[in-house]
């Protein structure tokens, strides 16, 4: 059977599609490329407690340099004392890499942190809860 042009064509704009749909693929990222994590797992408790934070790539182990962290909540739920919790106040950093909040942790324990972050050239947020322990 002989290839007219039209198929030819067909079969041409069909590959470039294909092509296309891998390099976007290839391109694009997704949230669960990244993960939120502490610098510090351990903070001293009382006033003006320093939580430190940082948005890491996955697969290069960097950190990403401008990403919007917010901490939805900040409790004391895995000691059993939701009703325990702290308000966080975002701080300037002088590193564009860590995200830090200041917190009043009335006592020492293990507080839970629920984190959601903006990804530069992501249409979906990331949420992530961390683990952290306060001690005196």
């Amino acid at each position: 059977m002989e290839n007219t042009a039209l198929q030819r064509g067909i079969r041409f704009f069909v590959g470039v599609g294909f092509a296309f749909v891998a390099v976007v693929g290839a391109c694009s990222a997704d949230p669960r490329d990244y993960r939120i994590e502490l610098v510090e797992k351990t903070v001293k408790a009382g006033t003006g407690a320093i939580i430190r934070i940082r948005l890491v790539n996955i697969s290069s182990k960097k950190s990403v340099a401008d990403a919007d962290i917010l901490v939805n909540a900040l409790d004391m739920s895995p000691d059993g004392m939701a009703d325990m919790s702290a308000k966080t106040v975002p701080m300037q950093s002088n590193n564009s890499e860590v995200h830090e909040f200041k917190a009043d942790l009335a006592m020492p324990g293990r507080w839970a942190l629920s984190l959601e972050a903006t990804i530069p050239g992501e249409s979906t947020s990331l949420r992530d809860k961390l683990l952290l322990r306060a001690q005196r």
